[in-house]
């Protein structure tokens, strides 16, 4: 009993690296019911995990409204019991600790942040590929390039080189969707041109 919810864990882990989204669901949401589990924050991202990779899958199958619910959740977490934090919520649970001091568990807080807040803008990326509709389309694609400025801009070193291009790699592929130029954090800095008269 003391050890079901380490081993409920593995098997979520295990289930989705084997591609059984609905076998892994069912093992963290089991676990997240048991309110003294809600904050484990393993479990949390061990879901949040599983829905975007069920989502990428779900897109790549083309179950175009599966992933965007599956992504919706991925990014921003869901509201019903168990709830799951998701992305936004892994990095607004780590935000104070991830920058609280130089300590081992500060930096390890530190680099899931920034993951997660990473994980987020992917997520929004991979919603605004679903859109069929140019608005939307360009509306979600907003939403991502916001993220990542967002998070550029509160935290400019992003957690570290390796961290930088991450988000530089994903800022591009965000560009590219919206028919911009590729050019990354250099684009973010620019004037926006002044309109024609």
């Amino acid at each position: 009993r003391r050890f079901e919810p380490t081993v409920r864990l593995k098997i979520a882990s295990l289930s989705r690296e084997r591609g059984k989204w609905d076998a892994a669901q069912e093992q963290i949401d089991t676990l997240l019911a048991d309110p003294q589990r809600q904050n484990w924050l393993e479990a949390q991202v061990e879901a949040a995990e599983l829905l975007l990779a069920a989502g990428r899958a779900a897109k790549a199958a083309g179950d175009a409204a599966d992933a965007d619910a599956r992504l919706l959740q991925a990014a921003g977490g869901r509201k019903t019991t168990p709830v799951i934090w998701g992305w936004s919520g892994i990095a607004n649970k780590l935000s104070r600790q991830a920058f609280a001091g130089t300590d081992p568990k500060a930096l390890q807080a530190r680099e899931l942040f920034f993951q997660a807040r990473l994980k987020v803008a992917e997520a929004l990326l991979l919603r605004a590929e679903l859109k069929t509709e140019a608005a939307e389309k360009a509306q979600a694609l907003q939403a991502a390039e916001t993220s990542i400025a967002m998070t550029r801009k509160l935290y400019p070193d992003l957690g570290g080189a390796a961290q930088q291009q991450r988000f530089e790699k994903l800022l591009k592929a965000v560009q590219t969707a919206q028919g911009k130029p590729a050019g990354g954090f250099a684009a973010l800095e620019a004037p926006a041109a002044a309109p024609a008269p």
